[in-house]
């Protein structure tokens, strides 16, 4: 699925802010928000008060995904200590 206008929109105007970081920074970034492209069904879906809102979320949700894999790569690490469970 492709994304919609107003999502492309809302991943077009963080370019700014990313031109704004340091390289190594902006390549991050640049990784991140091409990840929320896996996420177009969830982001085209509904009607957000706040423009950016869909685009925050699978930021936060590319985040969250990554600490969970870590964390599992830790605890399997650690033997599967259970402080490390998310």
């Amino acid at each position: 699925m492709t994304l919609s206008g107003e999502a492309v929109e809302a991943l077009d105007s963080w370019r700014g802010f990313a031109s704004a970081l340091p390289d190594e920074d902006r390549a991050r970034f640049a990784r991140m928000v091409q990840k929320c492209h896996e996420y177009s069904p969830a982001m085209c879906a509904g009607d957000p008060v706040f423009p950016d809102e869909a685009l925050i979320m699978c930021l936060l949700l590319v985040q969250h995904n990554v600490i969970v894999r870590l964390a599992g790569l830790a605890k399997a690490r650690a033997g599967n200590d259970s402080r490390l469970d998310i």
